[in-house]
Parts: structure tokens; C-alpha cells; sequence
């Protein structure tokens, strides 16, 4: 009984203080531009998502809806009602996805669903705020941009403005999605908040030569659709261009990921300093390392070391 009540007091100690961070955030928000800086709430997920974790969902029920109230009270209420309100909601569903849910791939998808969501909501926020519809202040920019280079069939501009800036929306809430669950699962084993509590996240080093074709497949598809869109203009391709992006993307930064890691096994002496200058000069070099990775997959990494 007394371990119960203990138990009790430290879940509701625990809660006033997660809430408060949330009350803290809502009047930060108050001194940003807009309000709607994805980077500043790119974490913001993550305190309610850890306090789901560790205690029980009555508990964590009650701490979401006192977090949502005080950045109500405390926020703009329409920064509070389509941007902070809702990356609560991703990081209560991230808790319960990995308190109760056993299934990976549902929480993956689960989690960039409703992060693709928040940052079309964001977009509606700043569309709301400042009165400029998010995709023409986009494509007037970069019409500006390709008149002074003497481009200037503006639809066809504004066509691949606009897949590109849907393609970086996706991209983004991909990499919010990984980011979320490494520095949860980071903060839970380092700080040892849950017992038994594995790795959720695991991005596997092999080097394959499946990895390297389909990076290529995807460039050449891309070639090819960009031919048949730019002489054709249909839906069908936009969609297709769309889908041929994102995967570029994401064999791109998995690829970096290869890269970088390699360098950190292969030279296990190197210097933390210069490891960390490599890291930031290959992501700045990107296809380099990108061009690299494609030839250790190629090669075969382990075949590779023979000859190193």
C-alpha cells in the first residue's frame, strides 16, 4: 500500500513537471516571428512521449490534457491549436506505440503519418498568420529566382517548386520520426528510466549490393519521369516524380549514414574531433560520401577490407 502511494506521489510529481515544460514552451512561442519555426518544436514530442513510457496511461491521460490547457492559457491560441497541440498528440500516441504496441513497423508508420500531419497543419498556421499562401510565396520566389537566370515558363517553375517542396515535407517528417525515436530511446536507456528497455531503431550497417541498384534505379527512374512530366504535365507524373524524390532522399541518407559510419569502424583510433568534422563536411560534400557508399556496396565492404 505505502509502495503504491510512493509510486502515485512520484507519477503526479513527475507529471507537474512535464506539464510545465510544456507551459514553459507555450510562452517562448509567444516571442517567436510567426510561431510556426518547425525547429523549434521538432522535439517537442518527446517530454510527454517519455512520461507515457514510465507511468500509466491514466496518469499520462491527465498530464496530456493539463499540458494541453496550459499552452492554451499560456500560448497564442491558434500556435497552441495547430502547432503545439498537436506535436502533444504525436508525442502521446509515440508513448503508447511504444509501451503497448509490439508491432515496429505500425509505430514507424504510425509516428510519420501523424508527423506528415503537424507539418501540414504548420502550414496552415503560417498560411492563417501571415496571410501568404505557403506554396505561391514559394514559387514567386523561385520564379524571381529562374527569371534572373532567363528561365521563364513559370508554370512549369511552379510545377516542380511545388513537388519538391511536398518531397521536403515528407523528407522532414521522416527524419523527425527517426529523430524522435533515437533520442527516446537515448534518453530512456541512458538516464536507465524504464527497465528492460531495448533499442527501437536499428539501421543496419551491411553493405548489399540491393542498396546500390536501387539508388541507381531510383536516378535513372527519376531521369525518366522527369523527361515525360516536363512534356506532359499530367498528375499521374507529378505523383510519380513525387514518389521518384523521396526515394532518391532516402537512399541518399542512407547511403551518408553507410558512409560515415564506415569511416568510424574502419578507423576506430580516429580522433573525436576529426570524426566530427568528417560527419559535418560530408553531409556539407553530400554526393561524395553518397558516391562513395555506392561503390562499398558495390564492392562489398568485407571484400573491400582485403584489399585496404
Amino acid at each position: 500500500m505505502k509502495r503504491h502511494l510512493n509510486n502515485s506521489i512520484k507519477a503526479i510529481t513527475e507529471g507537474g513537471i512535464f506539464t510545465a515544460i510544456y507551459a514553459l514552451l507555450a510562452i517562448i512561442s509567444r516571442y517567436l516571428i510567426t510561431g510556426t519555426d518547425s525547429m523549434m518544436y521538432y522535439f517537442t514530442p518527446l517530454p510527454i512521449a517519455i512520461y507515457v513510457v514510465r507511468n500509466k496511461l491514466s496518469y499520462s491521460t491527465a498530464v496530456f490534457f493539463a499540458s494541453v490547457a496550459l499552452s492554451f492559457l499560456f500560448a497564442n491560441p491558434l500556435i497552441a491549436l495547430m502547432v503545439i497541440m498537436p506535436n502533444i498528440i504525436v508525442g502521446f500516441v509515440l508513448g503508447c506505440m511504444e509501451r503497448y504496441s509490439k508491432i515496429k513497423l505500425l509505430n514507424y508508420f504510425s509516428i510519420f503519418f501523424l508527423c506528415l500531419i503537424v507539418n501540414l497543419i504548420s502550414i496552415a498556421a503560417y498560411e492563417i498568420i501571415t496571410g501568404i499562401k505557403y506554396f505561391e510565396d514559394i514559387a514567386n520566389l523561385s520564379n524571381n529566382i529562374a527569371s534572373s537566370f532567363g528561365l521563364y515558363n513559370q508554370t512549369l517553375i511552379n510545377s516542380i517548386v511545388e513537388i519538391f517542396t511536398i518531397v521536403i515535407i515528407i523528407i522532414d517528417s521522416l527524419i523527425k520520426t527517426i529523430l524522435l525515436y533515437l533520442v527516446l530511446s537515448i534518453i530512456i536507456l541512458r538516464l536507465k528510466l524504464v527497465k528492460d528497455y531495448t533499442f527501437k531503431i536499428k539501421l543496419p550497417l551491411k553493405f548489399k549490393f540491393t542498396i546500390a541498384l536501387g539508388y541507381i534505379f531510383s536516378i535513372c527512374m527519376l531521369a525518366g519521369v522527369v523527361m515525360l512530366y516536363s512534356n506532359y504535365l499530367n498528375i499521374f507524373f507529378k505523383l510519380l516524380m513525387i514518389i521518384v524524390i523521396t526515394a532518391v532522399f532516402i537512399y541518399s541518407f542512407y547511403l551518408l549514414y553507410q558512409f560515415i559510419f564506415f569511416i568510424k569502424f574502419r578507423f576506430d583510433n580516429l580522433n573525436k574531433v576529426v570524426y566530427i568534422l568528417i560527419a559535418i563536411f560530408s553531409v556539407l560534400l553530400m554526393p561524395i560520401p553518397v558516391i562513395v557508399a555506392v561503390i562499398l556496396n558495390l564492392i562489398n565492404y568485407n571484400i573491400l577490407l582485403d584489399f585496404i
